[in-house]
Formats: C-alpha cells, sequence, structure tokens
C-alpha cells in the first residue's frame, strides 16, 4: 500500500472564544513553500493560520503523520485527542 501526501492552509477564527476553523477559506497548495507563503499572506485577516502536510494511507485515507510547516496566530492544536 502507498502513501499520499496532501498539504493544506486553513485560516482560524475566534466565535464565542473558541477557536475555529474557516473552512470555506481553505486552501491547498503544491508545494510546502507555497504553503508557507500563503499562511503568512493569510495571517492579516484571521486571527490565525496554520499550514500542515498530511501522509495519509492512499486505499484507506488511515492518517499516517501530520506536520505543522507555518503558525501564525491562534490555531487549534491538533496534536491534542480531543481536539
Amino acid at each position: 500500500m502507498s502513501d499520499v501526501t496532501q498539504i493544506v492552509v486553513i485560516p482560524f477564527k475566534t466565535i464565542k472564544s473558541q477557536i475555529t476553523p474557516v473552512e470555506r477559506e481553505r486552501r491547498v497548495p503544491r508545494t510546502a513553500e507555497a504553503a508557507r507563503r500563503l499562511a503568512e499572506g493569510m495571517a492579516s485577516r484571521f486571527d490565525g493560520v496554520a499550514a500542515f502536510e498530511f501522509v495519509s494511507e492512499k486505499e484507506t485515507g488511515e492518517l499516517r503523520s501530520m506536520k505543522l510547516l507555518a503558525e501564525h496566530g491562534k490555531i487549534i492544536d491538533y496534536s491534542k485527542e480531543d481536539a
């Protein structure tokens, strides 16, 4: 079985004292460097922005690893089990 790598930039807003992803503004750049630049560019418009690289199993979609590429402002800590 093979793995697939996906890169995503997710902005966050604070709604009722909780950090919430703004799904409609989510972006999928082609490279990690593009994700870092995009996150930096979006940072002034949101409470937080994060760029992630996910590696998952191609057939089942099972998450193998997740790496934070860039972080600006307040974001959800996805490394916690309850996030």
